[in-house]
């Protein structure tokens, strides 16, 4: 809408013009007459004046109605606009205001024209200050001004405006007032503020949000899932979600993932995914599809929850409600649990299963005399012991106090408890060291069978403790079966212990050597030293019987060192006799590899007997050193660098890794006598021992044969290149003394060839 001011400027721009123009009409008119150019009629001046001043005003009056229609357009268009406008004189009254102000501010068009002020008591306080320097600056001559603001409507309610100020000026450019349009804003300004908190809420959320495209490209992170997954945001930026992905789930999880999110909109649930330094973690996720107006998925939101620790207090809680706080060790009710499930795969393969029941001898007398402390100190040394003398797939629990229960499946023969029994009484046998107090603990153990002695939880746990009681009245420190024939077996290898223990301060073992030929030839190269035991009152106890309860008790140790000291001893004394024996074979058992400082203690030996190591070989069994490939490896480098020979004995029996003979610093290879014993009979064996042969000579290696008993046996070794034998057809073992008659005829039937071949 046009100002009094434009108006008057607009209409004297139109009508100065036009009055020129009839003024210089008339003019002319009478110059034409002056000259007599026209002659002068009455009626042609003013008929021409007239006319020139009808079609002036004729101008005017549509001039008029133009500015009118004009003026009324103006209005109809702000009527009907949304905004609110309004036209401001300088001194503050409203020239116009539109209709629209009604349903922005709640005031009528009437209230702005009776309250001039009324616009600048609507603004919201804060925002005043701003108001005031842009009314400021508009009175001054400003340009042109647009920004946000907010109102206070009628009702009290804040409302967001867009305000639109231009000034308007008369034709000397003065001022005359403004023309303003104010678009109500609020609800971009709401969205706005959502938008803001919403990208305040996505970057600073603890939970990992990921989004994705309808293609599953991610097109957004935040910094949360960037710190669980430990990548950047611009690595996972158009990669896909298989980015992250573990391979935990098989390809059925993730179809049913996506069966839900197409038919629900939506799948959670927990998973596992993998860090960028491929750390597995779990996280619970949510995924949520979201489409458009017309139902089309645009993108996928994924929110991931690490949830690490709340696994890790699951498993807390789970381990302290089954495992019993001071030791560590499984508690009554998870004992009671795996030994449900040992019984019912004992029941169905056909097996046995051992319950042993250990209680501390004397134990009250440690609390009541040194306290608690020493006491609680006393059970976890006990749990650690037994820990170390059980196998891993064997179950230890703490049932209360000084009580301890174990669990032992897929027993062979009651042979094997008895053994596991007698080592635990041997854990408990060297002192207790707690808080400068050296404290003997001994312990009685009961044992149940299942089936022979119960078929359900209750009755095995109930007859084992009935047996621990029953070795408590036999005075402690020992092991009973709850079956008594059982446990006649158990106390006579209880004995037998006990007697092999006292063997060696007794001088009861003895040494036999067996000679070892070079088959070729029929020289007698060496002799295998083997130990024999005479009890005062078993008599000549067979290896057989004490060997493996030495190995199970750990006194193989102080045997074998024995053993290796008077092996060294006898060979050395030949040989300062003018008896030449070039080799002398000991075994080594696993457990003096395995625990004992078998390097430092050959060298020891070889110093005090003061033998050359050349004239020493160590025979270790194969199936051990494959157990223990890395160690032995390393173990008998060192035994090599001393300058001992090495042998694989018993080879054949175990699993050989050739990967692992190829590098073994071993000297020769020792077939066992059970391939040998079966020749010619056996083609299968003679297979074998044909390929042990062609092995040890394509590793460079020399063989020896074991147990040959018979020409047949002999004839084939012959026949496949066997480097030396040593078996009954040449010689059983025999003690020192009639050892050192074979090696003199040996050195006789030397010097009588030498002789005849001068």
């Amino acid at each position: 809408m046009l100002t009094r001011a434009q108006k008057t400027h607009r209409y004297y721009h139109i009508t100065i013009p036009v009055a020129l123009f009839c003024f210089w009409t008339v003019s002319t008119l009478h110059g034409f007459v002056a000259y007599g150019l026209v002659k002068p009629s009455t009626y042609v001046v003013p008929t021409l004046v007239a006319l020139a001043v009808g079609t002036l005003v004729g101008y005017l009056f549509t001039l008029r109605k133009a500015l009118q229609v004009t003026s009324e357009q103006f209005r109809a268009i702000a009527d009907q606009a949304q905004e609110f406008v309004y036209l401001r004189r300088v001194d503050g009254v409203y020239d116009y205001v539109s209709p629209s102000c009604a349903e922005i501010t709640g005031y009528s068009v009437d209230d702005f024209y009776r309250r001039p002020s009324l616009m600048d008591q609507l603004i919201y306080p804060e925002d005043l200050p701003l108001w005031q320097n842009h009314v400021h600056s508009v009175n001054e001559g400003g340009a042109n001004d647009s920004f946000d603001i907010r109102l206070r409507t009628v009702d009290g309610r804040i409302k967001w405006i867009n305000h639109i100020c231009m000034p308007i000026y008369d034709e000397q450019g003065k001022q005359t007032g403004v023309r303003s349009t104010n678009l109500d804003i609020t609800a971009r300004k709401e969205g706005e503020d959502k938008l803001r908190q919403a990208s305040s809420i996505f970057m600073h959320v603890t939970e990992g949000v990921v989004i994705t495209d309808a293609a599953i490209k991610v097109v957004a992170v935040n910094q949360a899932f960037c710190d669980i997954s430990g990548y950047a945001e611009d690595e996972l930026l158009g990669n896909t979600p298989r980015t992250w992905r573990s391979q935990q789930q098989d390809d059925a999880f993730y179809q049913a993932m996506w069966n839900s999110i197409n038919s629900k909109k939506q799948w959670r649930g927990e998973i596992i995914n993998r860090r960028k330094n491929g750390d597995l973690y779990p996280a619970w996720l949510t995924i949520s599809a979201v489409s458009d107006e017309r139902g089309r998925i645009t993108n996928y939101v994924s929110i991931v929850s690490d949830i690490s620790n709340i696994k890790q207090s699951q498993e807390r809680i789970e381990y302290l409600a089954h495992h019993d706080v001071l030791t560590g060790l499984p508690n009554r009710h998870l004992l009671n649990d795996r030994l449900e499930h040992a019984i019912q795969r004992a029941h169905r393969n056909k097996t046995q299963v051992a319950v042993m029941f250990l209680d501390l001898d004397n134990f009250k007398s440690i609390n009541e005399g040194l306290g608690h402390p020493v006491g609680d100190k006393v059970l976890k040394v006990a749990a650690d012991r037994l820990d170390q003398v059980v196998r891993d797939e064997d179950t230890v629990a703490r049932i209360a106090g000084d009580e301890f229960s174990i669990i032992l499946e897929d027993i062979v023969d009651t042979e094997s408890v008895a053994i596991l029994a007698s080592n635990i009484l041997a854990a408990y046998a060297s002192p207790f060291n707690i808080d400068h107090h050296e404290l003997h603990v001994s312990a009685s153990i009961g044992i149940s069978l299942y089936p022979d002695d119960g078929d359900d939880v209750t009755s095995l746990v109930k007859n084992a403790d009935a047996a621990m009681h029953q070795a408590k009245d036999k005075g402690k420190g020992c092991y009973c079966f709850y079956t008594q024939a059982l446990t006649s077996a158990a106390l006579e290898r209880l004995y037998l212990e006990n007697q092999l223990r006292k063997a060696l301060g007794q001088d009861e073992f003895q040494l036999f050597y067996q000679p070892q030929y070079a088959l070729n030839t029929g020289k007698l190269i060496g002799a295998e030293a083997l130990i024999r035991w005479q009890n005062k009152e078993l008599g000549l106890v067979s290896p057989d019987r004490f060997i493996p309860l030495a190995e199970s008790t750990g006194l193989i140790l102080p045997i074998g060192e024995w053993v290796l000291y008077e092996a060294c001893r006898q060979i050395k004394t030949w040989h300062d006799d003018g008896l030449d024996l070039p080799r002398m074979g000991v075994n080594v058992a696993g457990q003096q590899v395995q625990h004992g400082d078998i390097v430092h203690t050959v060298k020891r030996v070889l110093e005090a007997t003061s033998l050359d190591p050349m004239y020493l070989e160590l025979e270790i069994t194969e199936s051990f050193i494959m157990r223990q490939a890395e160690e032995a490896i390393s173990t008998l480098r060192a035994l090599k660098e001393l300058g001992v020979t090495l042998a694989i004995d018993d080879f054949g029996t175990g699993y050989s890794s050739l990967s692992y003979l190829k590098i073994l610093p071993i000297n020769k290879l020792k077939v066992d006598r059970s391939f040998v014993k079966d020749i010619p009979n056996d083609k299968n064996s003679e297979a074998i021992v044909r390929a042990v042969i062609v092995l040890g000579k394509s590793l460079q290696l020399e063989v020896i044969a074991e147990g040959v008993e018979t020409d047949a046996q002999e004839a084939f070794l012959k026949s496949e290149a066997c480097d030396e034998v040593q078996g009954f057809y040449y010689s059983r073992p025999v003690p020192a003394d009639e050892f050192t008659k074979i090696l003199q005829l040996s050195m006789e039937s030397v010097s009588e060839a030498c002789a005849t071949d001068d």
